[in-house]
């Protein structure tokens, strides 16, 4: 990574800190039926599904539900007035409610409404509001509701239960890889660092080495404010290894950071004693570290010759 150049020994090293992409995809949650059945003033969830779908019922890893979407039988001039509900098993019928939208006006055909919850693997969604319903044929699908527009919080066991029935309504989870709580594919454009949702900052550094007359100074330059970390090592000859202290300071375009690292005795004294053409191996590392936490470095190794 590092270059000569010159009388003085010279290193370059350009390197982009990697932007890194989240390897899971959204996921549709839920029961993507047509509703054709409503009961007003309810909170209702799918408790079984015994009909294959091809939506999981529960959410399959940590997320953000970022949309949910209900499908109403088509035509209908009917309104219904909903708002999602996130059910956090507890045991049997009993669930935690740790999460809900807001309230979605929904109409005959395909309404998605767009929210931000933060949901984990396990959970389960409900409506609350005027609920939907989907007629099945099949016994084994069978939901649970309570007569009454629960909140978004608190616990609830939903003990009156029919069959042959789904709740209409899915809600679009999306991965979130480093879990600020909003959900990697739409919401936020830098999905490798809590620190922003905007899109990462590409970042590109240099760092080069000079070594004259004894002194050994590191020039690091960055498109971007960076804190950078210079250090490195000296190998002595018959003993051992000897550590340069790094040396730490920030870095802001257009200006070159300067980093001076001191030779300690040790090396001073080798170099001193060295025969003409022989020489010392500093290895040099520069760790730059960018704004949203990202970590980059630099490697290299010199020669290093007694001053002339």
């Amino acid at each position: 990574m590092f270059a000569r150049s010159g009388m003085a020994v010279a290193l370059a090293a350009v390197l982009m800190l990697a932007l890194a992409g989240s390897a899971s995809a959204a996921v549709e949650v839920g029961n993507n039926c047509v509703g054709d059945k409503f009961v007003d003033g309810y909170t209702a969830t799918t408790l079984t599904r015994d009909s294959p779908r091809p939506e999981p019922l529960t959410v399959p890893a940590d997320g953000v539900v970022t949309k949910w979407r209900v499908n109403v039988v088509f035509p209908t001039l009917e309104e219904f007035p909903l708002q999602l509900r996130v059910l956090r098993p507890l045991g049997d019928n009993d669930f935690a409610i740790v999460g809900g939208s807001e309230t979605g006006v929904a109409g005959g055909g395909i309404n998605v409404f767009d929210t931000r919850i933060p949901v984990k693997a396990g959970d389960r969604f409900g409506t609350a509001g005027k609920v939907l319903y989907c007629k099945s044929e099949n016994s084994g699908d069978v939901i649970g509701r309570v007569g009454s527009v629960l909140p978004a919080t608190g616990e609830t066991e939903f003990d009156n239960q029919e069959e042959k029935l789904l709740v209409a309504g899915t809600a679009i989870v999306e991965p979130d890889a480093d879990g600020d709580g909003y959900g990697d594919e739409t919401q936020d454009f830098c999905p490798i660092s809590a620190a922003t949702q905007a899109s990462c900052p590409a970042v590109i550094h240099q760092a080069a080495l000079l070594y004259k007359k004894g002194k050994v100074l590191v020039l690091v330059t960055a498109t971007a404010p960076v804190t950078v970390t210079v250090g490195g090592t000296v190998k002595l000859p018959r003993k051992g290894t000897a550590r340069l202290t790094p040396v730490t300071g920030t870095v802001a375009p257009p200006k070159i950071g300067r980093f001076l690292l001191k030779l300690p005795r040790s090396v001073k004294s080798a170099l001193s004693a060295l025969p003409r053409g022989k020489s010392l191996k500093l290895t040099a590392k520069a760790t730059v570290t960018d704004s949203i936490g990202r970590v980059d470095s630099a490697n290299g190794n010199f020669k290093l010759r007694p001053p002339r």
